[in-house]
């Protein structure tokens, strides 16, 4: 727990990213010669599903599947739009997944300087902070950066803070 007394500065940011909702990602299976597009944005549920093999029989395989759980009427103008053709629907899947989290990972940081070191502390590790605006206090951080600093004055640990991502299977 990081509070707002043992910190001697600190600073919120929140970035707009251009209000994207959406990725779209488009895909060209010259194979098979199919051609598609998938969209994932903030209702999109990722789960694995096993796969068929060709005799019918479930394989011990899996694939990603993206599952909408409201429909998406995004506008032209708010939808990220990747550049890159994928060679099939499951990796432009993976594609947008990964914009999408991008985007979101981004969304808010937080940085504090605190006073006295904390050496425990590492980066990918689940923060909560507290005695600051309610908009920072309610949100789950993640440790992005750490930088431990020995000198005249001791043990100094500046931490940079981003907004934790819920888990995707």
């Amino acid at each position: 727990m990081i509070t707002r007394a043992s910190g001697d500065s600190h600073r919120f940011n929140v970035a707009d990213r251009n209000a994207y909702t959406a990725v779209k990602a488009q895909w060209q299976d010259v194979q098979r010669a199919r051609r598609g597009e998938v969209i994932v944005d903030a209702n999109t549920r990722f789960e694995r599903r096993a796969t068929v093999t060709k005799l019918g029989k479930k394989s011990k395989r899996t694939k990603l599947a993206a599952i909408q759980q409201k429909g998406i009427e995004p506008s032209a103008s708010n939808v990220k739009v990747l550049r890159h053709v994928y060679a099939s629907e499951a990796t432009a899947l993976q594609g947008a997944k990964a914009a999408w989290q991008k985007l979101q990972r981004g969304a808010a940081e937080f940085s504090i300087k605190l006073a006295e070191g904390r050496p425990e502390l590492f980066t990918e590790l689940p923060a909560k902070v507290v005695g600051f605006k309610p908009v920072i206090d309610s949100q789950a951080w993640v440790i992005n950066k750490l930088t431990h600093t020995l000198g005249d004055g001791g043990l100094v640990t500046d931490v940079e803070l981003e907004i934790k991502l819920d888990e995707l299977t």
